[in-house]
């Protein structure tokens, strides 16, 4: 969960990333997935947009980080301090970080956030803009098919506003 070997060196790294426009994605080798905004989510914040791929890389990852600690690395600086923190005053990004630890207790895992440069993210970027072709062009040893992404899952983290 939240305690444990914070300064310790990642078991496992999540990059993950948020378009404005189109979507999400994150991968955790060898697997990835991607997402279109719904309606309910286009108009959002871009750190609610940032925090939502996070979330879900857990409950989609999660069951196989038991013990471990995850570095989940975002170009956003907000977002990684807020992810740090475990806090915001914002009710979506709060549901989202309540979500998370949920899914940390639940698989028994650590999480840390990092922040890193756009450029370093150019993975996660490509596959927050529906650009799949790029990313398996760029990552040829992960999956060539997504983790399917439940139906039940984007309404969970869309939070009716």
């Amino acid at each position: 969960m939240l305690s444990g070997p914070m300064n310790s060196p990642a078991d496992v790294e999540v990059f993950s990333d948020a378009s404005g426009s189109w979507g999400g994605g994150a991968f955790c080798f060898p697997q990835w997935f991607a997402f279109k905004w719904p309606l309910a989510l286009e108009s959002t914040s871009i750190q609610v947009k940032e925090l939502i791929p996070v979330v879900m890389a857990a409950a989609l990852f999660g069951s196989s980080w038991k013990g471990k600690l995850v570095v989940s690395s975002v170009n956003n600086e907000a977002v990684a301090y807020i992810l740090n923190k475990t806090h915001s005053k914002e009710s979506h990004l709060m549901h989202l970080i309540r979500l998370l630890v949920f899914y940390a207790a639940h698989f028994d895992f650590w999480f840390r956030a990092e922040h890193i440069p756009e450029k370093r993210n150019s993975l996660a970027d490509a596959l927050s803009r529906d650009n799949i072709n790029y990313f398996l062009s760029q990552a040829p040893h992960f999956h060539t098919q997504p983790v399917s992404v439940p139906p039940s899952l984007l309404p969970l983290v869309a939070l009716d506003e």
